[in-house]
């Protein structure tokens, strides 16, 4: 039944071509009588037949020309704008947030949305840019990334797919060790400001003028008291403490949400974390935080454990490769997009 079915069509798609052959062979007969002198007409009607055979099939070439030029006219036209368009905007999105990190302007990304699988969440929402990359993904639920894309387009896309969960994984791995890796620094900036003779004077007389006195010499007094949790001369420090401290200013800062520290250290920039966290502080009622240098001394004493960590020369090989990979997609993107333009909707436009 479907052998018949097909040949049944292939019949009807080819019956007009096999009708306009007959009346050439015809016209052909015709022009070639032996006895023109019998019907002399019939060599002209021979002529006639041919050149209307052949304008015929001309015609139906033509026109089936046309008809399938006007489908690719519709199709390439539905691709850009369901397809290309949306594909290339994250993908320069994607780009321009990896260029304003390498000019310095901002932290390292540390979430791409991709839908992908066993994707993450986030125990409490970022402050930060969150690029997405999720058309592909869509397009791959369906045929579309099979009927609409050229093979080798198919293997950019999917590549940068993995790269940009792979991106998302090494970033993750970065946050608990970075915490450790802060955390005696922390620690130890804290107990330096305990041991201050200055602070120990404040703390005994915290209630009274002389503490007034010294509290407008060291106005960050009470965040350090309110920082350890000490109702009394602290001897010591919780050990806790610095941990506390440290995950706060990576995965919660300043109030539920997760904060760019992280980003700014992954991207080379210890000042520009303890910056952040600093004016973080700033943000806070009737609290009034040590001076800028002595969170940048926290950072800065980390910077070495963290910059020669495994994981974070992990996260920068996968963030180069994945630019190197968004780029060239988006200029083979942005080639079709335009070839879609030139062919089909009137060229390059004049403004």
């Amino acid at each position: 039944m479907r052998i018949w079915l097909f040949l049944k069509r292939r019949f009807n798609d080819f019956t007009p071509y096999l009708i306009t052959f007959v009346l050439i062979l015809f016209g052909a007969f015709f022009l070639t009588d032996p006895e023109p002198k019998i019907l002399p007409w019939l060599p002209v009607l021979g002529g006639i037949v041919i050149g209307a055979g052949f304008t015929s099939f001309a015609t139906m070439v033509a026109n089936r020309q046309a008809i399938q030029e006007q489908y690719n006219k519709d199709a390439n036209l539905e691709r850009k704008q369901t397809m290309y368009g949306p594909l290339y905007i994250e993908l320069k999105k994607l780009r321009q947030a990896f260029e304003d990190i390498y000019r310095g302007n901002e932290p390292l990304l540390q979430w791409i949305d991709v839908e992908g699988p066993k994707r993450a969440r986030f125990s409490s929402p970022p402050i930060y840019l969150v690029p997405t990359y999720r058309c592909w993904s869509s397009f791959k639920e369906d045929f579309r990334a099979m009927t609409d894309f050229t093979p080798t387009a198919q293997d950019w896309f999917n590549e940068i797919q993995h790269s940009a969960i792979s991106f998302d994984e090494a970033v993750e791995a970065t946050r608990v060790l970075t915490c450790e890796v802060l955390k005696p620094h922390i620690d130890s900036a804290i107990e330096k400001e305990i041991k201050r003779p200055s602070y120990q004077e404040w703390l005994l007389n915290r209630n009274n003028d002389i503490g007034n006195t010294i509290q407008k010499q060291h106005p960050w007094f009470p965040f350090i008291y309110n920082f350890t949790e000490v109702s009394s001369t602290a001897a010591s420090l919780p050990k806790p403490l610095g941990q506390t401290a440290a995950r706060s200013w990576i995965e919660i800062f300043p109030v539920q949400t997760q904060p760019a520290t992280l980003g700014w250290l992954l991207a080379g920039k210890p000042d520009r974390a303890a910056q952040y966290i600093y004016d973080g502080y700033l943000t806070f009622p009737s609290t009034t935080p040590p001076p800028l240098a002595w969170f940048q001394d926290i950072f800065q004493a980390a910077w070495p454990g963290l910059e020669s960590n495994p994981a974070y020369q992990n996260v920068k090989t996968i963030q180069e490769k994945l630019f190197e990979q968004v780029q060239t997609a988006e200029k083979e993107l942005e080639r079709g997009i335009q070839r879609i333009r030139d062919r089909y909707e009137g060229g390059e436009p004049f403004v």
